[in-house]
């Protein structure tokens, strides 16, 4: 199977120890699904189950039929939805009637051009509850949508070495909401 490489991210699928600290950034408290955008072969989501997340508070949205399938077989408690992650605002208009509580995104940012990664982000915390938060990793020491004090609160966890490549996790959080 050839892949668009603006859609495959890495040769080989998220580490469990990658996953186990993408997992560990989602404030289970905050009400409300979590979407994992581009879940392809389900590493990721193996590791939010493994952090006990209850699989009915998961939307997988991926764009391969053939990952949709697979995920499907693996994960029949979610909610699993084909669709283009870049295309959020129509995603929220067909499938969400709250808030998220999270995003987590193994989507292959640096792959695409900044205006089109800041989009998904902006767009991403648009959909998010007030405590909510959009987990994002890459395999860069940057993060993929630079610090901005106007839209966005940012931070980030310590390298994932045990990674084929090591990977960094960016946790972007919506601005607190003024009285």
């Amino acid at each position: 199977m050839r892949e668009d490489p603006k859609r495959v991210g890495a040769l080989t699928p998220s580490s469990r120890g990658l996953a186990r600290m993408m997992a560990a950034q989602v404030d289970q408290s905050v009400n409300g699904k979590i979407l994992e955008l581009g879940p392809g072969t389900g590493s990721l989501t193996a590791g939010l189950l493994e952090a006990g997340i209850p699989e009915e508070r998961l939307i997988l949205l991926e764009m391969g039929a053939e990952f949709c399938t697979m995920l499907g077989e693996r994960y029949p408690g979610t909610e699993i939805v084909q669709g283009d992650a870049f295309d959020l605002k129509k995603f929220a208009s067909d499938h969400l009637d709250a808030p998220l509580a999270a995003i987590v995104s193994g989507l292959p940012l640096f792959n695409h051009e900044e205006a089109r990664r800041q989009q998904l982000i902006l767009d991403g915390l648009n959909l998010l509850h007030p405590d909510g938060s959009l987990i994002q990793f890459t395999y860069h020491v940057i993060p993929p949508v630079p610090r901005d004090d106007q839209a966005f609160r940012l931070s980030a966890t310590r390298r994932v070495w045990w990674n084929l490549f090591p990977a960094k996790v960016w946790i972007y959080r919506p601005l607190p909401v003024s009285e």
